[in-house]
């Protein structure tokens, strides 16, 4: 997606699903996604969730995908180490 400078800006598990066949993952919901870069804040977005250049509206560009991306793997990693410690 970003060899076109398009980003998606609301990578979340919401907006992530997956083949039930194969190991195949696809992003769905491109309605905040735009150009990059983008100096427009974006206020319909979690501040929790989403990186802080979209929530300031300065300069955002393809990297609040990789952002999101990493959130979605700490975020990921931190449940399993919370379902590990319950049991």
């Amino acid at each position: 997606m970003h060899n076109i400078p398009i980003m998606h800006r609301d990578i979340r598990w919401q907006n992530i699903v997956k083949y039930r066949d194969n190991d195949k993952w696809f992003l769905i919901d491109f309605e905040f996604a735009c150009y990059s870069p983008q100096y427009k804040k974006e206020e319909k977005l979690e501040n929790h969730t989403h990186a802080p250049e979209i929530r300031e509206g300065y300069h955002d560009t393809s990297s609040v995908d990789i952002w999101s991306v990493r959130f979605l793997i700490h975020l990921g990693y931190q449940l399993k180490l919370e379902t590990l410690v319950k049991h």
